[in-house]
């Protein structure tokens, strides 16, 4: 029950960081910024709670899709990324732990409003698979976050969270 309120409010405090950057002067990078220092705050101040974020910018004026990941599980992970519509189409990366990585995903050959973001990652030799879409009519961040907590009740919350300005 103890662990249900602590996920709870792990996962409203990553929402509200999303929400913050979104109406910041420099919304991809203060959202970049946030995430990694409450993450390694998370990590600092606990030790059985274990991170994996996704955060998505889009700049309608450019039509680019800034993606970054960040890897705080414990371990490390393989990820890639595919964005439809985009070049590059995907990227592969290998991520430590305590880490983020940013990627810019520009215009394609056909571009569309609509572009599919699929998030693959290996974990504790199983492969998670999370896809959502964006739109490139309007600025926006969101967030997609998987916390989970372990113990004698381990707990896991996959959540995604979406801000338009």
């Amino acid at each position: 029950m103890l662990n249900d309120k602590r996920i709870d409010n792990i996962r409203s405090e990553y929402e509200y960081i999303v929400g913050i950057a979104s109406v910041q002067s420099d919304a991809n990078n203060s959202g970049i910024l946030y995430l990694a220092n409450f993450s390694n705050y998370i990590r600092a101040e606990t030790t059985d709670v274990r991170v994996f974020y996704v955060f998505v910018y889009v700049n309608a004026t450019s039509n680019k899709v800034y993606i970054t990941a960040g890897n705080f599980l414990k371990d490390k992970i393989n990820i890639t990324i595919n964005a439809t519509y985009s070049l590059p189409i995907g990227v592969n990366y290998a991520m430590s732990d305590k880490t983020n990585k940013t990627w810019e995903f520009g215009p394609g050959v056909a571009t569309g409003n609509t572009k599919t973001i699929t998030i693959l990652y290996d974990y504790k030799n199983s492969q998670v698979k999370e896809t959502f879409t964006v739109t490139m009519n309007k600025n926006f961040t969101s967030g997609f976050f998987d916390i989970i907590i372990d113990g004698d009740h381990s707990i896991e919350k996959k959540v995604y969270y979406k801000v338009t300005r």
